[in-house]
């Protein structure tokens, strides 16, 4: 089964957007390409409907590229169990003008996540590939899709063991 994390209490889009948005952290974050930036000095900006007690309750936070974004809580509880998968580089979160320290999940696996179904008349659509094989890989981004990630049930089990605050959406 493949999951869509969600934020618990938050709507999925724009809870907060990065400042000096560059096209080199798309490239780093999503298309792996490695280059020479300063990750650790990125902020996020939450919008302006959103207090400090909604962000602090958060284990995650969608954000405006199509990263995760994971709070101390969740590094601490799942850094060791996720080592493979996922590098966590520190960043922060201004909300209300507090700051909160916060990390940006770099997916380390992609996989081909989607299958192109085609329907009558040349349409096509896009699904979730059910079959599959999640014996490799917790959470990973898809192929040729890669603004999409997803989990599975190994993270599921890893998040309810631990106590995290994050929502999962059944695809």
């Amino acid at each position: 089964m493949l999951y869509e994390l969600k934020s618990v209490s938050l709507p999925k889009y724009g809870i907060i957007e990065i400042e000096n948005f560059s096209e080199k952290y798309y490239d780093y974050f999503i298309n792996n390409i490695d280059n020479s930036v300063d990750y650790s000095i990125i902020t996020f900006k939450t919008k302006k409907n959103y207090t400090q007690n909604d962000i602090i309750k958060e284990d995650f936070l969608y954000c405006s590229i199509p990263v995760p974004i994971f709070s101390e809580n969740f590094v601490e509880c799942l850094k060791n169990d996720l080592l493979d998968e996922i590098d966590f580089i520190n960043c922060k979160v201004e909300c209300c003008g507090k700051i909160f320290r916060y990390y940006i999940g770099k997916i380390k696996k992609v996989k081909n996540l989607l299958i192109k179904e085609s329907l009558k008349q040349g349409i096509s659509i896009v699904k979730y590939d059910k079959e599959i094989n999640e014996d490799d890989f917790i959470i990973a981004r898809d192929t040729t899709r890669e603004y999409i990630y997803l989990a599975n049930n190994r993270f599921k089990k890893l998040i309810n063991e631990k106590n995290i605050n994050i929502k999962l959406k059944e695809i």
